[in-house]
């Protein structure tokens, strides 16, 4: 049997080009294969976190360490003060003196200990305010430990300004910065698929 126009077309079939009904083919508005979230095909790579959790861990136990020596000192600058002024033929100024000192060392110093406390918790939870609560007040942490090593010089100083010096670096790195950009950045969605079509 003989055909007017050849032999007969069916629907997806004898047109080079096209492509055949009922089977997707890439680049028709079809998936390409690959991992969704990154270009390409790739997943995205992840933000290591190490230095912002080191800097939160180590401002978490300067923090109670400071609040623990804060309030040390206020115990005993509230003791000198008391048995100084009880004793009036031995009374000293120079004792009254120290203990107030030292009750206002102890109050700076367990203020410093909560704003590093609470520093180090928003760091954890990927806020920016934690990052620079960390860098102002170990930065005033740092400053006063070195007035205090020039007028009454301590290995516990020396051991303050390693602790402090480190929060500082960690905090103050760009992968910190990135760890926090990244927790704010909301997941890709994920890409859908189109139905098979049916013939």
């Amino acid at each position: 049997m003989s055909y007017p126009y050849g032999q007969p077309e069916y629907p997806g079939q004898g047109r080079p080009g096209y492509p055949q009904q009922g089977y997707p083919q890439p680049g028709f508005g079809y998936p390409q294969p690959g991992y969704p979230g990154a270009p390409g095909g790739y997943p995205a790579p992840t933000v290591s976190g190490a230095t912002a959790l080191t800097a939160a861990v180590l401002a978490l136990i300067v923090g109670a360490l400071a609040g623990f020596g804060g309030v040390l000192m206020i115990i005993f600058g509230t003791a000198v003060k008391s048995t100084n002024s009880a004793d009036d033929h031995y009374y000293s100024s120079s004792l009254d003196d120290t203990s107030t000192t030292a009750i206002g060392l102890g109050i700076f110093v367990i203020v410093l200990g909560v704003l590093w406390f609470v520093g180090a918790v928003l760091l954890l939870a990927r806020k920016t305010a934690g990052r620079v609560m960390l860098i102002v007040f170990t930065a005033i942490g740092l400053v006063a430990t070195v007035v205090g090593m020039v007028t009454n010089p301590g290995v516990f100083d020396l051991f303050g300004l390693a602790i402090g010096g480190l929060i500082l670096v960690l905090a103050v790195v760009p992968p910190t910065g990135r760890w926090i950009a990244a927790g704010k950045t909301p997941p890709p969605a994920q890409p859908g698929y189109m139905p098979y079509p049916y013939a």
